[in-house]
């Protein structure tokens, strides 16, 4: 993985060109630190080995991912002209690396490490988390009626019965 270039130098003046060279190696080749953007090889090796695989919806699917992996990919290839339209590199050029993940493609579903699971296509994990966290709710909030002392016992025994 590439290096970041920028140096701990808290009174000198940001040289735009290694803060554009930063950006290009974070949104390319970075790994995640708290507060940062996953680079694209993070977020490629993380789709191809997820549990998510080809087909599934929601926040965290495959195609979320993927849409993820392009939009990034777009702003490292723009910051990338840029660099090079300011004339950046003579002391500096982008690595071949971030280079190369910089123009590669998404992942392919068959480079899905888990298999293509068909039944995985069909569950919407989101909506099954959100369900449970209202039946959730619902257990909870029956057993307060229940349990709240000098309520009337018709007003309980009402909440029980299905009409």
């Amino acid at each position: 993985m590439a290096e970041s270039v920028t140096t701990n130098c808290p009174n000198c003046p940001e040289d735009p060109c290694k803060k554009l060279l930063d950006d290009i190696i974070n949104k390319t080749t970075g790994r995640k630190p708290p507060g940062k953007t996953k680079g694209l090889q993070q977020r490629f090796e993380e789709q191809i080995n997820g549990e998510r695989g080809p087909g599934t919806i929601g926040k965290y699917s495959w195609q979320n991912h993927e849409n993820e992996y392009r939009n990034q990919q777009r702003g490292a290839l723009k910051d990338i002209e840029e660099y090079i339209k300011k004339g950046c590199g003579n002391g500096e050029p982008i690595p071949n690396e971030a280079m190369e993940w910089a123009t590669k493609p998404p992942p392919k579903p068959e480079e899905w490490k888990q298999g293509n699971l068909m039944e995985s296509a069909a569950i919407d994990w989101d909506k099954i988390t959100t369900g449970l966290k209202w039946a959730g709710a619902g257990l909870l909030l029956g057993g307060l009626i229940i349990l709240t002392p000098g309520l009337p016992d018709e007003l309980l025994l009402g909440a029980l019965v299905i009409p």
